[in-house]
Order: C-alpha cells, then structure tokens, then sequence
C-alpha cells in the first residue's frame, strides 16, 4: 500500500490574501448537537442545538499585517488547503475572539465563525 500523507503542509487564506501559518490550526464543520434526554423512567430522546462552524489559525505576525484589520474582519470568506486535497471555506465570517500577540514569538491567535462551512475534495 502506497504512503499517503495525513497532514502537515497547509495554507490559510482571508479574502484570498495567504497569511503565513506558524503551528496549529483547526476547522470545526459546525453542524447539530444532539444532547440525550433521559427521565426517572429512561430515555425520552434528545435535544438539538445549533453549533457554528469555526476555523482557528496560528499565524506568524510581519512587518504589513495589521492586527486591528484581522481584528476587524466580518463577511469574509475564509480557506483552509491541506496537503491531503482537501479545502474548507468558510463563508460569511467574521472574526471572534481578541487577538493577542506573542512578540517574543512573533506569533498569535486568530479565530472566525460563519455561516457556513464547504468541504472540497480534490
């Protein structure tokens, strides 16, 4: 059986503007939570809630990147590429969280939400 990569090389993208990755990143789907539902007598089934997708980056800072513009970002389409072949998009996104610089590391943090999320293979 041939070797196949499962991970490692990546590329994230903010209204195709390629920011340099500096360690971890993760996509969440988003989608249906079911939390089961049981009474004195068992279950009775289970409630549904809805959970947003998410794509979450380490980013390397540079001397052109404006952390307030990141900060600022609503109505974005966001993309993940992995080595794999496979893409996330993230549409209608906007930034969620605060944005805090490592300057020792030259590092930070950057977190959006959407209204949906697309998987492409190939």
């Amino acid at each position: 059986m041939a070797q196949v990569a499962r991970g490692g090389t990546a590329y994230f993208y903010v209204d195709g503007v390629l920011y340099e990755l500096a360690g971890t990143f993760k996509v969440d789907v988003g989608g249906v939570i079911r939390t089961p539902v049981a009474g004195p007598s068992g279950m009775v089934g289970f409630t549904e809630r809805h959970d947003p997708p998410m794509i979450e980056a380490d980013l390397f800072d540079n001397p052109t990147l404006s952390l307030f513009t990141l900060r600022g970002v609503t109505d974005a389409t966001v993309q993940v590429r992995l080595n794999i072949g496979k893409t996330y998009q993230l549409f209608n996104a906007f930034q969620t969280d605060k944005i805090e610089l490592d300057g020792v590391a030259g590092t930070f943090n950057v977190k959006f939400s959407g209204l949906d999320c697309q998987e492409i293979f190939g």
